[in-house]
């Protein structure tokens, strides 16, 4: 999946059809790895903003993003 968004928006590729269509079918041609690229994600980047939120993002996030 992290090549085929890569891709796109490098634009290399493009959709073949209907955008939602192809992707509610991308079980069948895509692969659910752990790579290199999400693990550096998850470590450098979520997890540090994880560790390090305060109440004042909180407020800003709920006011920013009300639920529904």
């Amino acid at each position: 999946m992290e090549t085929f968004y890569t891709m796109y928006f490098d634009g290399k590729v493009d959709f073949n059809g209907d955008c939602l269509e192809v992707m509610e079918y991308r079980h069948d041609w895509a692969s659910f790895r752990f790579t290199l690229g999400l693990f550096h994600h998850v470590f450098f980047s979520f997890v540090p903003e994880v560790i390090m939120h305060t109440r004042s993002q909180g407020q800003f996030y709920a006011i920013t993003f009300p639920r529904i």
